[in-house]
């Protein structure tokens, strides 16, 4: 993506868009091809909540296997994530395998 900001150092380059606040700044201007999204970005905050929420039934998949800190997290505690994100609608498959793919993939 090239970031446009007035005056900021990064005009014009490639980079990857996270903040650090807690709001979104409106002069920011994020460009993919020529798609503009005005506006664009999410707060850190946004992206560590997805993966305190997420990343227990993630360390289940198997893609997931052997990656640092898999093994932090109990496997029936992993599992019981998993259910949970799927009762409150946030996983669509209905195994645990399936969700713990899915879960990964955010």
């Amino acid at each position: 993506m090239t970031v446009t900001h007035p005056g900021h150092p990064f005009q014009g380059h490639h980079a990857e868009v996270v903040q650090f606040g807690t709001r979104i700044d409106p002069d920011l201007i994020v460009k993919r091809g020529a798609t503009v999204i005005k506006g664009a970005g999410k707060p850190l905050l946004y992206y560590m909540t997805l993966a305190n929420l997420y990343q227990p039934c993630a360390t289940l998949a198997p893609a997931a296997a052997g990656s640092p800190g898999a093994n932090f997290v109990p496997g029936a505690a992993a599992a019981s994530r998993c259910a949970a994100l799927k009762t409150k609608g946030l996983l669509a498959a209905t195994d645990t395998a399936g969700q713990a793919a899915e879960a990964l993939a955010i």
